[in-house]
């Protein structure tokens, strides 16, 4: 379709330059229009953004989960839970982390893990990002590695009423890191406070 309408145009200009006549018409037709209006009309074409779900206020839990690592190699298995109250910012325009954010947990084998989940965002358009802080991953009573890095998600109210996510941590000791560990989260609204 529109192939033929670039040859219509340039067919239009060809003759128009040929006879003296003007190329700035008062009306330019775009497309021919049929007699019968198909399925897709221009009203089917154009469409809006899809609703952004604005992030509900209160108390969250969930569980967090490390994902298999990509190259078949070793990775940390954990699971733990996730905790964090989102409120009104001052202005009122979107909604931030209350200061006792928590991730916390223990693997499989025993060794635990704890952190702060702050900074970032809160939660803006439907979107979750935060930094996750102060981490400690305990592997026996005496290897502590230090970790720390983001957390994303989105929020599903209808669906859900809760957030979808992942995270990546840096595990480090003295500063130097070690191996960086990936995953998966989830936590759904539990109350107002």
């Amino acid at each position: 379709m529109a192939g033929a309408c670039e040859r219509l145009c340039s067919a239009i200009l060809i003759a128009c330059s040929a006879a003296a006549c003007t190329t700035d018409p008062d009306v330019v037709a775009t497309r021919a229009m049929s007699a019968q209006p198909t399925a897709s009309t221009d009203a089917a074409l154009i469409s809006s953004p899809p609703a952004v779900e604005r992030c509900r206020p209160g108390r969250y839990e969930g569980i967090t989960v490390a994902k298999e690592a990509a190259d078949g190699g070793s990775q940390i298995p954990f699971s733990g839970q996730i905790t964090f109250t989102l409120v009104e910012s001052l202005s009122g325009e979107f909604l931030v982390l209350q200061n006792n954010a928590k991730l916390t947990g223990m693997a499989a084998s025993g060794s635990m893990f704890k952190a702060d989940i702050g900074g970032g965002n809160g939660c803006v358009d439907g979107e979750f990002g935060a930094y996750l802080s102060n981490g400690l991953y305990e592997l026996n009573s005496s290897v502590v590695l230090d970790f720390e890095g983001p957390i994303h998600g989105t929020y599903f109210g209808k669906d859900l009423d809760g957030f979808v996510g992942d995270w990546t941590t840096h595990l480090s000791v003295g500063g130097s890191e070690l191996l960086t560990v990936t995953g998966k989260w989830n936590a759904l609204w539990i109350g107002s406070k």
